[in-house]
Parts: structure tokens; sequence; C-alpha cells
């Protein structure tokens, strides 16, 4: 079978690069802190902690008010200026907890509605993928909008495997973001940690969302966010449509770009999700 590949490829020049190590760590228990997204705020450079809480950031060029942003759900973030890190040294980060909120308690009615939101069928021999920069695809996030006219909790999440070659677990992430008024990604708005792995080498995942209680009353946008130091197109990719118009970035908190007008084809992802609703 063929597939029509979407999403850019894009590297860093030739510059010779400096590399900052270290591990992200809890402040009261000392404790690695799995999955801390990292990166220079509106730069594709970036990367996420591994399950122990170590990273390795490559920059190939900064200028001196350049700062590193750590963010962890349940914690405060944290930036630290480039010019203080040491390359090829291992850095120590610490980040402080965050004041614990307790989520309110929702009483759901005995009947409920049900309503899959995006795509009702999958584009199965149009694979899309992530953008990398440098071949190194860890943070990359690629997130499409949906819409609502009333407060949903969200059930699952789901998307189409098309090719998977890799042999081990893939690592992912679900973050969710609130719509500005040009329907662009804004805010993060739910401090969840979906964290999830999978072994499939073709056909539908499906996440389960109902123990997170995430409730939303407008229009949002959901992105899935890739966990892995490589997830090449050619080994592994998803379903995508032309007619699905996407936003997508290489890092934790490069630009979002839209893949309308792009090279892609204006091509996005084959997601949806099953909401329920009081009737």
């Amino acid at each position: 079978m063929r597939f029509l590949l979407f999403f850019m490829f894009l590297f860093l020049n030739g510059k010779a690069q400096q590399q900052f190590k270290g591990k992200v760590q809890d402040r009261e228990r000392q404790a690695g802190i799995p999955f801390v997204s990292i990166g220079v705020p509106g730069k594709p450079i970036g990367t996420v902690s591994d399950e122990e809480g170590y990273f390795l950031l490559s920059v190939s060029e900064y200028k001196p008010g350049d700062s590193v942003r750590f963010m962890a759900v349940g914690y405060k973030a944290l930036s630290i200026a480039l010019s203080e890190l040491k390359a090829n040294e291992v850095h120590t980060i610490t980040l402080e907890a965050s004041a614990v909120e307790l989520e309110e308690v929702v009483v759901r009615p005995g009947k409920l509605k049900y309503k899959k939101l995006g795509v009702t069928s999958y584009s199965k021999n149009n694979c899309t993928g992530f953008a990398d920069v440098g071949n190194n695809w860890k943070g990359s996030e690629a997130a499409v909008l949906f819409r609502t006219d009333r407060e949903v909790a969200l059930e699952y999440f789901a998307f189409y495997v098309i090719q998977n070659k890799y042999p081990d677990s893939l690592s992912f992430r679900l973050k969710f973001y609130k719509k500005t008024g040009n329907n662009y990604v804004g805010a993060i708005i739910a401090n969840k940690a979906v964290i999830f792995k999978i072994g499939t080498a073709k056909g539908e995942v499906k996440i389960p969302l109902k123990e997170y209680n995430i409730r939303l009353k407008e229009d949002f946008f959901v992105s899935l966010e890739c966990l892995e130091d490589e997830l090449d197109i050619r080994k592994f990719c998803y379903s995508g449509s032309l007619k699905v118009p996407s936003y997508y970035k290489v890092k934790a908190f490069s630009k979002w770009h839209s893949t309308r007008g792009t090279n892609t084809g204006g091509g996005g992802a084959d997601f949806n999700l099953m909401v329920s609703y009081s009737p």
C-alpha cells in the first residue's frame, strides 16, 4: 500500500551543538520527576525528561537573554538563564511542588447522552506523523480542535495507527488547550498528566479518560505529544486527512504552526473523542 505522508521534517543547520544534561527532581523528596517539559520559549529547542527525570538538551545557538523553562504537572514552573548552565556538565534541577487544588466533586445524573467529536472514519491510507528537529522527536505535538456547545465530560480519546515498526512500546501524552478568538491554540487548560504507552502494530487505539474527570464547556484543542527520542514517520504513523485542519509544534515551548499553507497539504490528524453530557 502506498501512503501519502504528512508533516514536515525539520532540521537544524550544521552548526556545532552544545549539550546540556542533568536530572530534574522534586525539591523535598529528591526523587526524579518524569516527563518534564524542557525548552527555550518561542524557539524549536527542547526535550522531555525520561521516566527517571534525566534529560539531554541540545542547543545549536542562543542569545544572551534566552532561558530554559522546566514545567511539570503538579510543580511550579522554573526558568533558568542558558548562560548559567555549563555544557557537558551534569546539572541537578529542582522543582517545587505547587499547592494541591481540591477538585470539584461532580455528581453525574443517572442518565447521560454520549457523542463522538472529531472524525467519524479514519483515512487509513494517509500517514500522519510528528515534526522533528535534528532527528529528535521528543516534545513534538499535533493538536486538533474539538467544538462543543455544552459542558461535556471526556470519556475516551482515539486515533488509528497505520503502521508501527518499533519493537517496544511507545510513550505519548495528551494535553488540552483553550481556543483563542481566531481558532488558534491557546493556554493549557487541563492540569492532568495523561501519559500512556502503546504497542499496537496497526489498528485503533482508545485511551480511557473518564478517571481524569476532565469537563470542558467551550471549544478546545487536544494534542498528542511524542515522548520518544525517535518516531520516524517511515516507521510509525497514524491516520490523517486533508479535511482536518491541525496545528503542530516541534518542541515543548516552541510556536504552534498551522498545517494549512505548508507542504503538508493542509493535512491533519484523524483524532476523535467520546464525550458524555446531561440530556
